[in-house]
């Protein structure tokens, strides 16, 4: 191995808000992370839910810098059937991914998968996200009160309009109390929650509900544009 890929390989830096995350120098995680990695989360035990491009496409890694192989039944297998965008972790350590995927292992997922913390499926969440989105999931956060919002290309949830914005009950159902109208006219890249509740919303769109809304929207929690 060169020099210059023990560097990069020993040096893992996520493109999440320009940090340094940490640093992995073992051959195992060496031997997985052999593509891009594009999302993080921390489980409240300090393991890493790492995100992306490469095999597998999600794994755990614990303090000790070594691939939990147990996590989701060792992923390296390659459960997803594409690439994994974005992972938040609740605050019972479940995980929330989306992507460009829309298989997990025999499971049809519309490009959304909640996982308890141990890997499996949550089967409740599948459930009641039915057909899940139509096409891809960019950005995911989580509300103090365990729902998510969710941005990307889509246009519909389990068959109802959801125009690049939703918001998810934690049972996997759609929020109807979230009231975008018709949405947004193109696709959301980032969404961000401020310290009171507003969702502050990044993408390629012009407009929100009909009106003028270039590139950013800020919108209250009942899915309004303030």
């Amino acid at each position: 191995m060169d020099s210059f890929k023990k560097i990069y390989l020993s040096i893992l830096i996520l493109a999440v808000g320009g940090l340094l995350v940490a640093q992995y120098n073992t051959p195992a995680v060496e031997q997985l992370l052999n593509d891009s990695v594009e999302g993080v989360a921390y489980q409240s035990n300090g393991n890493m839910i790492v995100v992306g491009k490469f095999n597998g496409h999600i794994a755990r890694i614990n303090e000790n810098n070594e691939v939990d192989d147990s996590f989701a039944q060792s992923t390296a297998s390659g459960l997803f059937n594409d690439e994994v965008s974005v992972v938040v972790v609740d605050d019972a350590d479940d995980i929330m991914a989306g992507g460009k995927f829309t298989n997990f292992d025999q499971s049809i997922v519309g490009y959304l998968i909640k996982l308890k913390a141990n890997g499996e499926v949550d089967q409740d969440f599948l459930r009641n996200m039915g057909s899940g989105f139509d096409d891809q999931v960019n950005s995911i956060v989580l509300q103090s009160d365990g729902k998510f919002i969710i941005g990307g290309n889509f246009q519909h949830y389990n068959g109802q309009s959801v125009s690049h914005i939703a918001r998810v009950n934690k049972d996997g159902s759609l929020d109807k109390n979230f009231k975008i109208g018709s949405g947004f006219d193109k696709p959301v890249l980032s969404i961000s929650l401020s310290h009171a509740g507003e969702i502050k919303v990044g993408g390629q769109f012009t407009q929100f509900n009909g009106q003028s809304s270039p590139y950013f929207a800020l919108l209250n929690s009942s899915g309004a544009l303030q």
